[in-house]
């Protein structure tokens, strides 16, 4: 299966390159239409950097949006915590994202039957009151998340041809 990785202008990269949440969001607009383009390849077809960006982008927003019980209600958990990311994260620099993510992978797992089953509105709501001990991940998160954010971006570029190509 052949990856793919996505091509950028010179002058298109220049201007997001360095809003950090803008480059890490454009970046991963680019995968999803790769995904799109090619559902018979899915995420194998990206690279596993592709991926882990992915992987942090899916994280940082829903974390900072809703915190990690949003993240689990749409259907992250799996692809956060059952998956090498928060090693990724760790060898990206982002040692306190990867701790956040190892401290809850337990808490997510013993969890994740009554966090994942189908529920009304109502009930989702409920689960910040019936599961508080996942509020410390959201404020400790909410605390770095800018910082984490610029890391990222530094890593992407750093390594730019394993995210995107620029002509």
């Amino acid at each position: 299966m052949a990856v793919i990785v996505p091509i950028l202008k010179q002058e298109e990269f220049e201007a997001f390159k360095d809003d950090a949440g803008e480059m890490i969001r454009r970046l991963c607009e680019n995968y999803r239409s790769i995904m799109t383009a090619y559902p018979s390849q899915q995420l194998p077809g990206l690279t596993t950097e592709q991926n882990v960006l992915l992987a942090f982008e899916a994280w940082d927003g829903q974390v900072r949006n809703g915190g990690v019980i949003q993240l689990i209600e749409n259907g992250y958990g799996s692809f956060i915590f059952d998956t090498p990311v928060a090693g990724h994260l760790r060898a990206w620099g982002l040692e306190r994202t990867a701790s956040i993510i190892d401290s809850g992978r337990e808490l997510y797992r013993a969890k994740r039957e009554i966090l994942e089953r189908e529920k009304t509105l109502q009930e989702f709501a409920l689960l910040y009151q019936e599961h508080p001990e996942f509020e410390p991940m959201d404020k400790e998160y909410d605390v770095i998340c800018d910082e984490e954010r610029r890391k990222v971006a530094q890593y992407v570029k750093a390594h730019l041809p394993l995210f995107v190509h620029i002509i």
